[in-house]
């Protein structure tokens, strides 16, 4: 059923998992061929009593005005049990075809935990996974009107969380083209990708059903053809009640065409461009990187990056999927509550227990966030349960700000819970969450002491008697006009709190002759308020966290400014002996970051990987911390063919190169930058990870293929340029064997990094390394600007370090960069500016930049 008009709607509704439908068999999918009447209800279906255990799905269409929400126009549904004289039979059993993606879920232990929303705790089991996904499939068939959708594109607009995960699975079970959609983007920019794909169905959660309004009714003047494919909204999933799980049938299929996923480009140099990714390379993206990085059911994976990407997608939603492993989904990014994530299983660890109090007195490397070079410390006065200026060796943490922490074990150490089996460990939990009651009374009654102590010698040094009924039960006595009052006792023989106005200690109670009541509790404080919502979190640690360059910059310049328990837990949480993998990808990563990162988690080396739209993650480094080499991303992942070849002559550059060391100009990670036996090329590359074609456009993909003389495929060029270098002690065997021979190390996009000035090459990355290495810097990015004299010549626009004036000239910038870059590789000239625009995942589009920045430099001869 195709629905069209400005406010037409077609709204699947039905209840969550916990009370969800059976499914309706292949022929009762074809609903209505179309409404009865354009302007009333057409056919719709109503719950009717059958045999099954679960109420029947209830479908029905409507007109819905684009100003008013569809949950006000739902035509009342009869009483479950009314006869219904459109009923359809329910299926005895649920089906998805037998993809790979399906079959390796249905191998996990459905006890497991699949998906974890951060905040709320919200968890879902791989036993929940397969029901909901065909029970959402169903729909989608019914919303098209018809029972095979093989190939269709099915556009989809749905916040990161488990219902992200079950409509994307859907898609695919139904042999259908899924694309994901952003919902930050504007209406023109959707608008232009629902026409280009020609989309058939928009679902999306009940959370964007105004954003799919005004796409689908704003017009759109740049477009010649408007998009209209059918809105359908589907019901929020809240979690299975029952630990048992309904069965779902795998069917074998002849034919698995159809099924993918479409991503659309970042649009830097030409429109954006629809990538075709079918179901089997995307199933070949996943297996590679699992065998590369070993993904276990063991794994945590913490999820904060956007879903219409394919780091977001394959590598950190689809691959822990394959393997079992856990996905915890914290979208938007905020780097507090990432680092308090980070820091939750540890913060009661002794580790952190005898960490300094004050966060100036923690051990903090220099860092480099944004690329500006600073100690992480704090200088103000370390807090201790809101008292001000004690420097007290700090208590056992307990359950205060909403924290609830694992309890110690014999041993004197903290295991934080694991999630395996699907059983949590070790900790016993008070209501779900915490520690047993009396190990948390004991503790209180501890730190109690502890502060009681505290004051009796604050008291003593300003000669102020204080009595102590005992641990708990104390009172203070105060002095007004010189004269100390007895302690005011409430009727429940609890100390009465003291206040002070205008300066003069009072009782907060009257005396004791006079009847008291007691204190009303507290209100909340805007610090209270903000840790209450991480009350929630889970225990269990993370262990594999994978996103871009700025992630990691926002986290090392906001780590300072944690309170001093949390900021020493997370540095617990992210070393090696408990996140097992960091990885860095979409954007190159600075050095001084990847060392920054590195002291702050005590040893802990980011991995880089490299990987484009089109292919996913083609080359990696590998797990042993020795083959982490800076500035390199490693060698083709299992499964993945590369090579290098000539931009000029389209000769292929064999690897006929010397061990890095040998000869001048070694450089730091055995490579060697200027040896003159490099060649630089375009990285191209064949598998069954590479995609299928640009969607609609024939010409962009015959371009971006190249033919091969040994007939087993085309080669896909990346558009990209690299070096390839021995380095010596790298490819170890804890990497796998895929892992050997010499490395890659990237230059940057032919079209915009590698910038031809005077006869010579010079590599923007490089370039924009050592500028982000320099203290003057925050950051950093190095384009090709047109020049009479040398074709083109080397520009820098920089942002300045906080607190460094006055702005930097030509002439300083050269100097503080002389003996780390060759003459020809320092920047001509320079611009000083105030902000640096990225995308969503940290990439700048530069050829934007040289026309806002350079105006005024597009020729002439300079220096």
């Amino acid at each position: 059923m195709r629905l069209r008009g400005s406010g037409l709607r077609q709204i699947v509704k039905a209840t969550s998992s916990s009370s969800s439908f059976s499914s309706s068999s292949a022929s009762s999918q074809r609903l209505a061929a179309g409404t009865r009447s354009a302007v009333s209800v057409g056919r719709f279906w109503v719950p009717c009593r059958t045999t099954a255990a679960r109420p029947a799905t209830a479908i029905y269409s409507t007109i819905a005005p684009a100003h008013r929400s569809s949950s006000t126009l739902r035509p009342p549904i009869p009483p479950f049990g009314t006869y219904c004289p459109h009923h359809f039979r329910m299926a005895s059993t649920l089906t998805l075809p037998k993809l790979p993606i399906f079959d390796a879920i249905a191998s996990h232990n459905p006890q497991s935990t699949a998906v974890v929303h951060c905040l709320s705790r919200r968890t879902f089991k791989y036993g929940e996974i397969l029901p909901d996904v065909s029970r959402v499939r169903d729909r989608i068939l019914a919303a098209a009107g018809k029972s095979d959708i093989r190939g269709a594109r099915v556009a989809f607009l749905v916040e990161n969380s488990y219902d992200y995960v079950v409509t994307f699975l859907a898609v695919l079970a139904a042999h259908a083209i899924a694309l994901p959609l952003s919902p930050p983007f504007p209406a023109p920019e959707l608008q232009y990708i629902l026409s280009q794909s020609q989309a058939s169905l928009l679902l999306h959660s009940p959370k964007y059903t105004a954003k799919v309004d005004e796409v689908l009714t704003t017009r759109s003047p740049e477009l010649d053809v408007q998009p209209s494919p059918t809105p359908v909204e589907l019901p929020k999933h809240l979690g299975a009640i029952s630990e048992t799980f309904e069965s779902v049938t795998l069917l074998e299929d002849d034919n698995a065409e159809g099924a993918g996923m479409m991503l659309y480009t970042s649009g830097t140099t030409n429109r954006p461009k629809g990538v075709l990714l079918p179901e089997s390379a995307l199933t070949a993206q996943a297996r590679a990187l699992i065998e590369a990085w070993k993904y276990s059911p063991s794994d945590r994976l913490l999820h904060v990056l956007p879903l219409h990407h394919i780091h977001g997608t394959v590598n950190a939603l689809l691959t822990p999927l394959f393997a079992g492993s856990s996905i915890e989904f914290l979208f938007p990014f905020n780097a507090d509550t990432v680092w308090r994530r980070f820091a939750t299983p540890f913060l009661d660890s002794p580790q952190v227990a005898a960490a300094p109090t004050k966060a100036s007195d923690i051990a903090q490397p220099v860092v480099k966030a944004n690329g500006v070079s600073h100690p992480l410390k704090i200088n103000g006065i370390a807090k201790l349960n809101g008292i001000n200026g004690f420097d007290v060796p700090k208590p056992p943490a307990v359950n205060t700000n909403g924290f609830h922490v694992p309890a110690p074990e014999s041993n004197g150490t903290t295991t934080p819970i694991t999630e395996v089996t699907g059983a949590s460990t070790p900790a016993v939990e008070l209501n779900g969450f915490g520690q047993p009651l009396s190990l948390q009374i004991s503790r209180l009654a501890t730190v109690i002491s502890q502060l009681s102590a505290e004051v009796n010698n604050l008291a003593t040094k300003i000669n102020q008697p204080v009595v102590l009924a005992n641990p708990i039960n104390t009172s203070t006595a105060q002095q007004t006009n010189g004269a100390a009052h007895e302690p005011a006792i409430t009727s429940t023989g609890f100390s009465s709190p003291v206040v002070s106005t205008s300066g003069v200690n009072t009782p907060a109670v009257e005396t004791a002759a006079v009847a008291t009541k007691l204190p009303e509790p507290a209100k909340p404080t805007a610090n209270q308020g903000n840790e209450d919502k991480y009350k929630n979190m889970s225990r269990v640690k993370i262990t594999f966290f994978t996103v871009v360059p700025t992630v990691y910059t926002r986290l090392l310049s906001t780590h300072k400014a944690l309170p001093p328990n949390v900021a020493e837990a997370g540095r617990v949480g992210i070393s090696p002996e408990h996140m097992r993998v960091s990885i860095s990808g979409s954007a190159a990563l600075p050095t001084p970051v990847k060392r920054a990162w590195k002291d702050l988690s005590r040893g802990n080396v980011l991995l880089e990987r490299y990987g484009m739209t089109e292919v996913g993650m083609a080359l990696s480094c590998g797990l042993d911390f020795g083959d982490r080499v800076d500035g390199s991303v490693g060698w083709p992942l299992p499964g993945v063919e590369a090579r290098l070849v000539d931009t000029e002559t389209g000769e292929v550059i064999e690897d006929d190169l010397s061990p890095a060391g040998e000869g001048e100009g070694e450089a730091e990670g055995g490579a060697s930058p200027d040896s003159r036996k490099e060649r630089s090329g375009e990285i191209q590359l064949r598998g069954a990870n590479v995609f299928r074609e640009y969607w609609a456009n024939p010409t962009a993909t015959a371009k971006e293929f190249v033919a091969a003389e040994d007939g087993r495929g085309p080669w896909f060029k990346t558009g990209d340029v690299a070096v390839r270098r021995t380095v010596a002690g790298a490819g170890r065997p804890g990497s796998g064997p895929w892992a050997r021979g010499p490395m890659y190390f990237i230059l940057g996009r032919q079209s915009a990094d590698i910038i031809k000035s005077g006869g010579e090459k010079v590599s923007a990355l490089e370039v924009e390394r050592e500028l982000l290495s320099l203290e003057e810097v925050a950051e950093a990015a190095v384009v090709a600007v047109p020049s009479g004299k040398w074709g083109q010549k080397v520009g820098a626009v920089l942002i300045h370090a906080p607190g460094f004036a006055p702005p930097w000239r030509p002439l300083e910038m050269r100097r503080a960069l002389k003996g780390r870059l060759a003459n020809y590789k320092i920047p001509q000239v320079l611009r000083v500016v105030d902000h640096i625009p990225r995308n969503a995942m940290g990439k700048i589009n530069k050829k934007e930049l040289l026309r806002k920045v350079f105006t005024d430099d597009f020729s002439g001869d300079e220096m």
